[in-house]
Formats: C-alpha cells, structure tokens, sequence
C-alpha cells in the first residue's frame, strides 16, 4: 500500500543508495583503469555490476528494510537495465531536439530514478516482489 511519508522517506533512501551506488561505479572504473590497466570501457561493465549488487544489497536492508534474498537480485538487475535504457532514450530525444546534452541527462535522472524507483519498489520489494522467496 502506498502511503506518501513512507514512500516519500524510501525513494529518499533509494536515491541516496544510488547517490554511494554512483561513487562505488565510480571507483571501480578508477580502480580497473588506473591500477589494473583495463581499457574504460571494458572497466565500465564490470564496475557497473559491482555497483549494483552493492545498490541491491543496500536497498534491501536500508530502503526496504528487507532480508538481501538473492533469487530477486535478477529482477532487480533486469529493472536496473531497463532504467539505463530509458534513461538513455531520453538523452538521444534530447540530443535528436537539437537541445544540449546536459538537459538531456538531468532529465533522465530524475526520470529513471522515479522509474527504477516505483518498479523495483513494486517487483523486487512490493506486491510482485513478494513471493515464497521473500523475507
């Protein structure tokens, strides 16, 4: 059920997980690039994907307040693909307006975290998300 306190403190919380998943991607690429001589962007593929299992597992116990189950972790990464595409999507409609690429890209911000937000709050930890499986 949605109630607009809890929901507005969780998808404060989602955001502030994607906020430290942002610096671990960050990180991660540093590390692969600068210390281990990967070429960026063969370092972004497996930077991204610690990232997110860092953000799943950050989710589950700081947003969702929910046991880490990692029979969801793929759903959860399948939404966080799904978020990139979009996100994605709105920077090309931006750029294909002829508008500057960082609109673009504050646009997609906002709207694949509320994306990635309502869906991994509906199909990871939600109604969808609540199976055998679960907690």
């Amino acid at each position: 059920m949605l109630t607009i306190r809890g929901d507005a403190r969780r998808f404060l919380q989602f955001a502030a997980v994607g906020a430290s998943n942002t610096i671990v991607h960050l990180l991660g690429v540093l590390l692969l690039v600068e210390v281990l001589g990967f070429v960026p962007v063969a370092a972004n593929v497996p930077a991204f994907l610690v990232a997110n299992v860092w953000s799943f597992i950050a989710n589950s116990v700081f947003t969702f307040r929910a046991a880490v189950v990692w029979t969801k972790y793929p759903r959860f990464l399948s939404l966080s693909l799904v978020a990139m595409a979009v996100s994605t999507g709105i920077v090309q409609a931006f750029q294909s307006l002829g508008w500057h690429y960082v609109l673009g890209v504050l646009a997609s911000t906002g709207t694949s975290l509320t994306i990635n937000f309502l869906l991994v709050r509906w199909a990871v930890f939600g109604a969808r998300g609540a199976s055998r499986d679960s907690y």
